[in-house]
């Protein structure tokens, strides 16, 4: 047991030492930590998906957070924002109450500007000449083919939609319905560049994805073990 050499691994759990070939404000040191605080916006999302009731406040307030992970990671806030949108394209285009209908609505129209605020303030502060070493040094993608590998999203949002067409509870419903849009958003982030004709990097999409199917499969696997005798 070495002290200096446990601190150091647990510090990097969140703080981890990352190569400086960017602009070091443009994400927080560590993936953990942005993590982190993308499941704290889904569980406050999920917590506002619940509620009955019109909330104005919070709808603001969740929306700025969710456009203020510009600041944090680009590939966390993209994923942020497409669920949150297919989230809310959900309540429109299927029977939903209203009171969901209008603060989902709120929340996406909140974090769109801010988003696309912090977002153009990195950018000029940065400088395009900065911009173009940095994508040339991660290596643009020139292509619109999809990634057929991303065909998994939809399926484990098929396998969410089954299960939530025989859930009763409330909640879970809720729950079932974030993680569905979870799936549908990392599908259209993986595949982004069928849209825009180049991607970078969208490899770092994959433990996002990753991480909300795992929390759909022990979601599942917890109504069955709570069922066993």
């Amino acid at each position: 047991f070495n002290l200096s050499v446990n601190w150091e691994r647990y510090r990097e759990v969140f703080f981890q030492q990352q190569t400086a070939v960017r602009p070091n404000f443009y994400r927080l040191p560590s993936s953990f930590l942005s993590l982190f605080l993308m499941s704290c916006l889904f569980l406050g999302l999920w917590h506002f998906y619940c509620q009955q009731r019109k909330r104005p406040a919070a709808a603001l307030l969740l929306g700025a957070a969710f456009g203020l992970m510009a600041w944090v990671h680009p590939f966390e806030f993209m994923f942020g924002m497409a669920t949150l949108g297919v989230l809310t394209a959900a309540a429109w285009l299927w029977p939903s109450p209203q009171e969901k209908r209008w603060n989902l609505s709120l929340t996406l129209l909140a974090a769109t500007p801010i988003g696309l605020f912090c977002m153009t303030v990195i950018s000029r502060t940065v400088g395009r000449q900065e911009w173009a070493g940095y994508l040339e040094f991660l290596g643009i993608l020139h292509s619109r083919r999809p990634y057929l590998i991303t065909l998994i999203h939809l399926l484990f949002a098929a396998f969410g939609g089954w299960l939530l067409r025989t859930e009763t509870d409330p909640k879970r419903r809720a729950a079932w319905l974030l993680l569905i849009a979870a799936q549908l958003g990392i599908f259209l982030c993986r595949n982004m560049q069928v849209v825009l004709g180049y991607s970078v990097q969208p490899f770092h999409f994959i433990p996002l994805g990753s991480f909300m199917g795992c929390l759909m499969l022990f979601l599942y696997a917890s109504r069955r073990l709570a069922a066993l005798p």
